[in-house]
C-alpha cells in the first residue's frame, strides 16, 4: 500500500478544501443558497481538488497502481440505467417519507412558484399561473436529468478521479468491503466544511445532528458508486452517477417535498439513506453491465 501517496491525497484534499472554503466564504467568493455563476463556478472548482490532490499524489508518490480508468468515450447503457434510477430513488425515498408520515408534498409548488413569480417584472396570467405547478412537476424532472446527466457529471468527475479512480484502489489491499467504507468517511468528512458552510448560512441550528447522516450516506453513496464502477470498470459512469444523484438534489423534491431540503436531514434522512444502501447493494452484486 502506498501510505506515502495515500497521505499526501488526504492532506491536500482536506487541507485545501478547509483552506478555500473558509477563507470563500468570509470573502463572500462562496455562496451556496442561489449562487451567481461566478460563486457557482467557484463551488465547482472545489469539485475538483480530489482529482488535483490525486495528480500531485501520484507525481510525488507513483507506484504500480497508476493505469487511469477510462472516462471517455461514456458507456452509454449503463449511463443511462444510472441516470433513470436517480429520479426514481429519491421518489421512492419521499414517497416513503410521506406514506410514514414525516413529510408531505406540496402539490401547489408554493415556493417555488413564488420565487418564480419573485424574479418577473410582468405577473403571470391567471391562467398560466394555475398550470405552472402542473408543467413544473414533468419538466424539472426532465431538466434536472438532463443537468445531471451533463454539466453535474461534469463537475463530479474531480471527485470521482480522486475518491474512486485514486484512493479507493489503493485501499483494496485491506478488502473491498473496508476499502468502501473507509472512502465514504474520509469523502463526507471532506464535505463537512462545505456542508457547515450551509448551515452557518442558512442559520439552520443542528449541524451536529447532522455530521453522522453526511457520514452515513456518503458511505452509502461509496458502496453505491463502488458497485458500479466494479460492474462497468468505467470511471465516467460513476461520474454520471454522481452527477444524476446531485441533480436530483438540486431538483424538484426540495420544492415538492418542502419540510426536507437535503437528502441527509431530518428523520426522511434516514429514509433515503435506507433507499440508497438497497440500491448500493443491487449494484454491487457480481456481473458487469453490457457497455
Amino acid at each position: 500500500m502506498n501510505y506515502k501517496g495515500i497521505a499526501l491525497f488526504l492532506g491536500l484534499s482536506f487541507g485545501l478544501v478547509t483552506l478555500c472554503t473558509f477563507v470563500g466564504v468570509a470573502q463572500g467568493l462562496i455562496v451556496m443558497e442561489n449562487p451567481n455563476l461566478f460563486r457557482y463556478l467557484i463551488l465547482a472548482a472545489l469539485m475538483g481538488i480530489p482529482a488535483l490532490s490525486a495528480f500531485i499524489a501520484g507525481i510525488v508518490f507513483p507506484d504500480e497502481q497508476s493505469g487511469e480508468l477510462p472516462l471517455w468515450p461514456l458507456a452509454v447503457r449503463p449511463a443511462l440505467l444510472v441516470t433513470l434510477a436517480a429520479p426514481v430513488l429519491f421518489g421512492l425515498s419521499c414517497g416513503l417519507a410521506t406514506l410514514l408520515g414525516f413529510t408531505q408534498p406540496q402539490w401547489s409548488l408554493g415556493g417555488l412558484m413564488n420565487r418564480v413569480t419573485a424574479q418577473l417584472s410582468v405577473p403571470l396570467s391567471p391562467d398560466v399561473e394555475s398550470a405552472a405547478p402542473a408543467v413544473a412537476l414533468v419538466a424539472y424532472p426532465i431538466f434536472s436529468m438532463l443537468v445531471g446527466a451533463t454539466l453535474f457529471a461534469g463537475i463530479a468527475v474531480g471527485s470521482e478521479m480522486g475518491w474512486r479512480g485514486y484512493l479507493q484502489p489503493r485501499l483494496e489491499t485491506l478488502g473491498r468491503p473496508l476499502a468502501t467504507v473507509l472512502v465514504g468517511l474520509c469523502w463526507g468528512l471532506w464535505f463537512l466544511p462545505l456542508v457547515y458552510a450551509w448551515y452557518q448560512e442558512v442559520q439552520l441550528p443542528g449541524f451536529s445532528a447532522a455530521v453522522p447522516r453526511v457520514l452515513m450516506l456518503a458511505v452509502v453513496l461509496s458502496f453505491f458508486l463502488g458497485g458500479i464502477l466494479q460492474r462497468t470498470g468505467h470511471l465516467g459512469v460513476t461520474a454520471v452517477a454522481l452527477g444524476a444523484f446531485a441533480g436530483q438534489d438540486s431538483g424538484i423534491w426540495g420544492h415538492l417535498f418542502e419540510q426536507s431540503t437535503a437528502p441527509w436531514t431530518g428523520t426522511a434522512g434516514w429514509i433515503n439513506i435506507a433507499v440508497w444502501g438497497l440500491a448500493a447493494l443491487v449494484v454491487s452484486r457480481r456481473g458487469r453491465v453490457s457497455t
